[in-house]
């Protein structure tokens, strides 16, 4: 949906208290933790090649948050926002003396019986995956010409719809009817 440039800039800012309600309410009606497949896994009911697939495209999406994070600084103007945001980049890809964020995603990987490299190359990934971390890079490359406030709302509702997505992939692919697509990790396979 687009907003006219008029309507955004006679709307009010929203005050911090709002701001954050926001985003509690974003939480609330898409965050991934109520999808299916996560109740599955939090319940332990999860097959061994059903938690492997999770955490092979779980590492795809956080490999990219760097990415993501990278195009959000490259489209801003403000000093200090800059140098706080970009402490990020190292949280998740190390800063050289210590591993990241991603290294711990990568042993997640490995702790499900996968391969490291298996995840480096970025096989077995879901297509469903790609398309949505794809897009959600696209979206925080593209999409900074409203309100700051509506912008950073919209980001988390496109984050919370693409992990869905992406869990609702898994589901489909691994839980029910549980069929994998061509070059997506087939656990059957893998585990033989």
């Amino acid at each position: 949906m687009t907003v006219p440039v008029a309507s955004t800039l006679e709307r009010p800012s929203l005050s911090k208290a709002e701001f954050t309600a926001g985003f509690h309410a974003i939480g609330e009606e898409r965050y991934h933790h109520k999808h299916p497949f996560h109740l599955l896994m939090h319940d332990d009911k999860l097959t061994r090649g059903q938690l492997q697939a999770w955490a092979l495209n779980r590492y795809f999406y956080q490999n990219r948050i760097p990415v993501k994070d990278a195009a959000i600084l490259a489209r801003r103007e403000d000093p200090a926002f800059r140098l706080a945001w970009r402490k990020r980049i190292p949280d998740h890809d190390g800063d050289g003396t210590k591993p990241g964020g991603i290294e711990r995603w990568l042993k997640v990987v490995e702790a499900t019986g996968l391969s490291r490299d298996l995840a480096l190359r970025g096989d077995g990934i879901l297509p469903a995956t790609r398309f949505a971390v794809q897009a959600y890079v696209d979206f925080v490359s593209t999409r900074w010409h409203r309100e700051e406030q509506d912008k950073a709302h919209a980001a988390v509702r496109a984050k919370c719809d693409i992990l869905r997505a992406q869990l609702d992939a898994l589901y489909f692919a691994y839980v029910n009817p549980g069929w994998p697509p061509p070059g997506a990790l087939q656990p059957a396979k893998e585990n033989a």
